[in-house]
């Protein structure tokens, strides 16, 4: 797996905006998915601990249970968001 495929995941299997339970299930798998790459490839994520904590904090706070999926759809775009900024900086 690569930065790359872990946003092609985002964009083609979580899909936000979150509307339902289940798309908090699919966020909460992909913020999981993000963290354990984290993880595993330090060399690739320069921001790896702010990701894999990033990522725990939005997982643990995702309520599947939820009516207002904004926290999540934030939480989304925020890991999105670092993810493509590594993206960015590796290509200068």
């Amino acid at each position: 797996m690569t930065i790359a495929q872990l946003l092609l995941m985002y964009n083609n299997t979580v899909n936000p905006p979150i509307v339902n339970a289940e798309g908090v299930s699919k966020a909460i798998t992909w913020f999981n998915i993000v963290e354990v790459f984290a993880l595993e490839h330090p060399e690739e994520v320069p921001n790896g601990n702010t990701v894999i904590f990033a990522c725990e904090e939005s997982a643990r706070n995702a309520d599947i249970h939820a009516t207002n999926y904004d926290s999540v759809n934030n939480d989304l775009v925020h890991v999105h968001a670092m993810l493509y900024a590594i993206t960015q900086q590796t290509q200068s």
